[in-house]
């Protein structure tokens, strides 16, 4: 038998960790978020909590909720993350945020992300390729932005430094050129110098190689008659 302890009749016992429902708040369709005291909250289906009787200012042992976290979470998880991650390519860190958000206890949470990992769902390897080569001739981003955008999306330092160790800024040249000549080509000359090297520069493209596209893109040498 599952045991409630109603506030009135609530004991103390050593080695038993009771917690006090703060607040039942529905998350979506179907599912309430259990709040309780010591900060901790359980994602539960509707028909689990009136199982319980669980209502503000009981008493419920934690082992009861995580049970029932452990048990009725991870079908609906491993849906939302299948769901999730059949829009576009993920990292770990991103997979494990998103569940995170949905709710999902953290026991779940960590299963699922291995099995997620185990089956190459998720791959933060692929993820830095693939990110790496949109990068190159789309958004045009150099290899210190390329390494910053990579971490900040979970992907581990040496993931990101080995997606970009063979990518060579100076490859793009021609590329960033025409960028500069299409954004600044029109503008008064110091203008567009100064507005330019600030987009080089917040892509992450080196100095010298900046110098250089600035030079070819807004030079207003011309050129010699034949």
């Amino acid at each position: 038998m599952v045991r409630i302890l109603p506030s009135r009749n609530r004991r103390r016992l050593s080695n038993i960790a009771l917690l006090s429902v703060i607040s039942l708040s529905r998350k979506r369709r179907g599912w309430t978020s259990v709040s309780c005291s010591e900060g901790g909250a359980w994602l539960l289906p509707d028909a689990v909590i009136r199982r319980l009787g669980l209502t503000e200012g009981e008493s419920v042992e934690a082992s009861i909720l995580d049970g029932s976290a452990m048990k009725e979470q991870p079908g609906p998880a491993r849906t939302d993350a299948i769901r999730y991650l059949s829009h576009s390519e993920r990292t770990i860190a991103q997979l494990r945020l998103y569940l995170g958000r949905r709710g999902y206890h953290t026991a779940v949470i960590r299963k699922l992300v291995d099995w997620a990992t185990e089956n190459v769902f998720v791959d933060d390897a692929r993820y830095a390729e693939i990110f790496v080569r949109s990068r190159t001739r789309g958004a045009l981003m150099g290899r210190s932005r390329i390494r910053s955008e990579l971490m900040k999306k979970g992907v581990p330092q040496e993931e990101a430094e080995s997606a970009v160790c063979d990518r060579h800024d100076s490859e793009l040249f021609d590329d960033l050129v025409c960028a500069v000549r299409k954004k600044y080509g029109a503008l008064d000359h110091e203008i567009a110098f100064r507005r330019a090297s600030g987009w080089l520069s917040r892509r992450g493209f080196r100095t010298d190689l900046a110098l250089r596209v600035l030079h070819e893109a807004l030079s207003t040498e011309e050129e010699p008659a034949e």
